[in-house]
């Protein structure tokens, strides 16, 4: 920068100054603090930075490693805000970059157990957690292998990141023992009552869901699994927030059951097939959900289906009867659907968060989809799918009526469906393990056979990968919807960006017009971008499960084993 640039910017009133800040990189107000006395004290202003960590970062949907861990930034001094926003640029420029670099990793091994040998442990599922302030991880391992499901044993461990960082190893806090387990789910709610719900057969065959936190209050002990509810529910969880839980049955219905109460509150009811109810299909056994106001969207093996949920008073529940041993609760039929044209074999789901404005109640976000057909051979489609199903243009609250599909806040008539956005190549071999997550920020994690660099599209003939892209974000944008649409549609934008877009009929482009305007007047378009390695194993097929923490730059990848490797890509503090 010239002296007489520098000299000219001296001139100019503070308030103007810290206006120009907010349109500059982070690097360059460090750099330009270098030049002169009076613009380093200006760039040492606190609003410079609040600024910054607010419009760059936590408006814009990119995530703040450490923020999530701090009760509230608002008394943040300036150096300190200045440290969280170097960071994060820090973080986000590796993140996204083709190779992260991996500043720290720990490694978890499993608890010996006495009845049973370390080969038999093998690595069911692991979860990133946030209670009171801090980072966990919750692994599920099985450490017995027996002939009968009932007499197989499993472990839940809670294991502490946060001091695991500093010391170089995961300390365990908490362990679960389980036994006959058939599913489970973690509530991702940071202060929310119940933590772990686990549904179990009972010794007379019926279905037992029994959830539980980590007691830290108990003065003179040590953390532990305490039970804070059980009561008779359905096989399979699929998943919970609060003191709602969602389940299904081999019957395809989906349930939801108020945990404090131990009730069902609504059963979603799939269509019959030739009107027959003993017809349960494996096409609609529900895989996701997502709610959004009073609505409900299931996300089947091949099929969505929409309903419309009325307001869950205590009242309408006071007088529930038991049949069975489960309560009868109002039974409802889909309001909208559609049919994949092939089955999925795996699918994740996020809906995407606004960005914070004034207008309130929010309009029902885009649901990104990342999923993984299934085919008639022993091994899944070699292509990861990136789909988004958009709200409905003509949905307003006060206008919604059951028997007017218009109104409705996703599948109106004229629509097609989900929308494809992204084909992604992620080959398979036959037996290797793989898995794969969609981020609540829009990051997709999978473990796949790409081995060779040179084909991305082929399998190796051996190792895996773990890979990841960044799909979906909220960021800022002041394109216009024609300027966006013709820079991914005629080839003038990123080198392939045009080659992902998939748009078979008139209908589906007046769609992803919409879906592309709705996207840059929220600042919810993402910027295209490579797929990005985070580690290859040459060798080996010993990955088998995947999770993620966008918030703290964390990935954690379970082993066939029953081990738990955690990357840390955010650089320290």
């Amino acid at each position: 920068m010239s002296s007489s640039t520098i000299l000219q910017l001296n001139q100019l009133p503070t308030d103007v100054l810290l206006h120009i800040f907010v349109y500059l990189e982070i690097a360059d107000v460090v750099r330009l603090r270098k030049t002169c006395k009076a613009l380093e004290a200006v760039t040492r202003d606190r609003s410079v930075w609040h600024e910054a960590l607010s419009t760059r970062f936590m408006h814009s949907g990119i995530p703040v490693p450490g923020v999530q861990l701090r009760d509230d930034i608002s008394s943040l001094s300036s150096t300190e805000l200045e440290r969280l926003a170097i960071r994060a640029s820090r973080y986000w420029a590796n993140w996204t970059s083709p190779q992260p670099q991996c500043y720290t990793r720990l490694d978890i091994r499993p608890t010996p157990r006495p009845w049973s040998s370390s080969p038999s442990h093998r690595t069911l599922a692991i979860e990133f957690v946030t209670r009171r302030s801090c980072l966990y991880l919750l692994t599920l391992t099985l450490c017995t292998v027996s002939s009968g499901r009932d007499n197989r044993r499993f472990a839940f461990e809670c294991w502490d990141l946060q001091q695991g960082q500093a010391l170089g190893h995961a300390n365990r806090i908490a362990e679960l023992l389980v036994s006959g387990l058939l599913s489970y789910s973690v509530d991702p709610t940071p202060n929310s009552k119940h933590l772990l719900a686990v549904t179990s057969r009972d010794a007379d065959g019926t279905y037992l869901t029994t959830t539980y936190t980590i007691d830290f209050t108990t003065p003179n002990t040590d953390p532990w699994f305490r039970r804070t509810s059980q009561f008779l529910s359905y096989r399979r969880i699929l998943g919970f927030m609060g003191s709602r839980l969602v389940v299904t049955d081999d019957d395809n219905k989906v349930r939801v059951i108020d945990i404090d109460a131990g009730v069902v509150v609504v059963t979603l009811n799939v269509p019959l097939i030739h009107a027959d109810p003993t017809l349960r299909l494996p096409e609609q056994q529900c895989l996701e959900y997502e709610v959004f106001d009073d609505f409900i969207i299931t996300f089947c093996k091949q099929w969505i289906y929409l309903y419309h949920v009325p307001t869950l008073s205590s009242s309408m529940f006071s007088g529930s009867t038991q049949e069975d041993g489960v309560a009868s609760s109002p039974t409802l039929e889909p309001i909208a659907q559609y049919k994949w044209r092939w089955r999925i074999d795996s699918i994740s789901i996020n809906a995407r968060r606004p960005r914070p404005s004034a207008s309130s109640p929010p309009p029902p976000p885009a649901i990104d989809l990342l999923v993984r057909f299934d085919t008639w051979y022993p091994w899944p489609v070699n292509i990861l799918h990136h789909f988004v199903l958009p709200p409905s243009a003509s949905f307003a609250r006060a206008a919604f009526a059951p028997a007017a599909p218009p109104t409705f806040p996703y599948l109106p008539p004229a629509a097609d469906g989900p929308l494809m956005a992204h084909a992604i190549p992620s080959p398979l071999r036959l037996f290797t393990p793989s898995d794969m997550v969609l981020a609540p920020r829009g990051t997709a994690l999978w473990l796949d056979a790409s081995t060779d660099a040179t084909t991305p599209s082929q399998a190796g003939d051996h190792g895996q990968r773990i890979a990841s892209r960044v799909l979906a974000r909220a960021s800022p944008s002041s394109s216009s919807p024609s300027s966006l649409l013709g820079s991914r549609r005629t080839g003038t934008g990123a080198p392939g960006a045009q080659d992902d877009q998939v748009s078979p009929g008139t209908e589906v482009d007046l769609a992803l017009v919409r879906v592309m305007a709705l996207e840059a007047e929220s600042g919810a378009l993402a910027e295209d971008q490579d797929v990005s390695v985070l580690h290859v194993q040459e060798t080996h097929e010993l990955w088998n499960r995947i999770a993620v923490d966008e918030e703290e730059g964390m990935v954690a990848v379970g082993h066939v084993d029953g081990r738990v490797s955690v990357f840390v890509y955010a650089p320290p503090e």
